[in-house]
């Protein structure tokens, strides 16, 4: 028996579904910490920001690099068949006004000058 079984509940078939697995922060977490896609598929979004002028609608720059992160994520750890229940449109929305925001205040801190 594996752990995940010993403390799913019954009534949760999956438990990679647990409601207590934030896949979002892990998400973020993968991202920040892959240098190989920050540098290729995020940065040409954060430049796009930096020329942008409008900081409430910069997280839609991020929706596509997410959308691949997600489909890497999703392949790594095996979540290809849940990844649609995992990581709806509200949730890459979130996640990427996230990015938004964390990058306009490096914009702002003019640390990629």
């Amino acid at each position: 028996m594996r752990l995940m079984e010993l403390f799913s509940q019954p009534d949760n078939k999956d438990p990679r579904l647990n409601p207590d697995i934030n896949y979002l922060d892990d998400l973020k977490f993968y991202v920040d910490n892959n240098s190989e896609m920050l540098s290729n598929i995020f940065f040409p979004a954060v430049k796009e920001q930096q020329k942008s002028n409008n900081p409430e609608e910069a997280f839609k720059l991020y929706i596509k690099p997410l959308k691949f992160a997600v489909e890497k994520y999703c392949e790594e750890y095996d979540l290809k068949d849940v990844k649609d229940e995992i990581f709806t449109d509200e949730n890459l929305s979130e996640i990427a006004k996230r990015f938004a925001t964390e990058q306009h205040n490096h914009i702002n801190n003019k640390d990629y000058e």
